[in-house]
């Protein structure tokens, strides 16, 4: 074996060699990074000065780091968890009302048609000022907290105040809570001669039944041979539900 042959294979073991160290430091490095947010949380727990809520202080860590991700990139803890899925069977239990937050006021956006707010009055654009006696105005409540309050077993009842723009009086509506239908299709119609619109806000447990239900009228009714489908500002859901409507557009085996 000639010197040449040998420095050759020397260069290939020392290059090996190499590669193995620096693959060990970038795995050293990585194991030092992700115990670094242990090692800090452990730290603040041992030697801050004031008593602190370590769960709630984990849950606030996490969701800082996904803010550093994309905008579709969210935390959710056990509690949200829960109610997305609820949202998803096509029902829960409540007062019925969408409402969202705006200047630390709790507005309602929506009254479900039939649902237990509209049969006491409630209207859209009235503001939610205290739930069993307790303000929820100007406190910093947050959307997980007014659900906790207003949803609740069917049959029981909740105590809001309520008060609308015209009217400085707050006045006092005890609501029985019931079950509370989540429909997906918002419309569907004949928005031209032979074209159907159908608009799917969610994809639920029930959307397809829904949206079958929907397009069947309308191929029979109305004979359309054209359809838009509007999925603009759909939040998302089961991707099952998705699939079955995307192959009533489709042959059997055909992508």
């Amino acid at each position: 074996m000639n010197e040449s042959y040998i420095h050759k294979i020397l260069n290939v073991v020392l290059i090996i060699l190499i590669i193995i160290i620096a693959n060990k430091k970038i795995e050293n490095q990585e194991i030092i990074e992700s115990n670094k947010i242990n090692y800090i949380l452990n730290q603040i727990y041992d030697n801050y000065v004031d008593s602190i809520d370590l769960e709630s202080l984990t849950e606030s860590s996490i969701q800082q780091t996904l803010t550093n991700l994309d905008p579709h990139s969210i935390y959710m803890n056990s509690d949200e968890v829960i109610s997305s899925m609820n949202m998803m069977k096509g029902s829960f239990e409540g007062i019925g009302v969408e409402f969202s937050i705006h200047r630390d006021t709790i507005i309602i956006v929506n009254v479900i048609p039939e649902g237990p707010s509209e049969k006491v009055g409630l209207i859209a654009g009235e503001r939610i000022i205290s739930i069993e006696d307790e303000v929820v105005a100007g406190v910093g409540i947050n959307n997980q907290d007014v659900i906790k309050k207003l949803r609740g077993e069917g049959g029981t009842k909740v105590k809001v105040g309520i008060k609308n723009k015209k009217d400085t009086i707050i006045r006092f509506v005890n609501i029985t809570r019931g079950e509370i239908p989540l429909n997906s299709v918002d419309v569907a119609y004949e928005i031209n001669p032979g074209c159907g619109y159908i608009k799917l806000n969610r994809f639920s447990s029930t959307t397809f039944k829904e949206f079958k239900k929907e397009l069947k009228f309308l191929i029979q009714e109305k004979n359309i041979s054209n359809l838009i489908l509007d999925l603009r500002g759909n939040t998302g859901g089961y991707l099952d539900q998705a699939i079955k409507i995307l192959n009533e557009f489709f042959e059997k085996d055909k992508l």
